[in-house]
């Protein structure tokens, strides 16, 4: 898998892990559910992302000595931005709609709601 996800040098695996995983789907997670908690709808958020993505990246080339202007690892930081904004947008939208409307809604798992009827 190196090169694909991350450069293809000695200490890269640890700093993709801990930059793009980690960080990145935390930071994608917290983006997410701030979008969610204030309403806003989903086609808002990519543009929170690119900026989120750039950040991981910038984090990456500063703390580990990688490429900053790589399209490639831009990517693949942003997927995984994307991937945790998703699911931490429809966690609080699940536990929003629950919430505020339980006679209309129950919890159908983490990230879905169902009608109740």
């Amino acid at each position: 898998m190196g090169g694909l996800f991350y450069p293809d040098e000695p200490g890269a695996l640890g700093a993709f892990v801990f930059f793009t995983v980690v960080l990145g789907g935390l930071g994608g997670i917290a983006t997410g559910r701030a979008f969610a908690n204030s309403w806003k709808p989903l086609l808002t958020l990519p543009f929170a992302l690119l900026a989120l993505a750039a950040a991981v990246r910038f984090l990456s080339y500063a703390l580990a000595s990688e490429d900053l202007l790589s399209l490639q690892y831009y990517v693949v930081s942003l997927l995984f931005v994307a991937l945790g904004a998703a699911y931490g947008f429809r966690a609080k939208r699940t536990e929003q709609m629950c919430r505020q409307y339980p006679w209309l809604f129950g919890k159908a798992g983490p990230v879905s709601w169902s009608h109740r009827g």
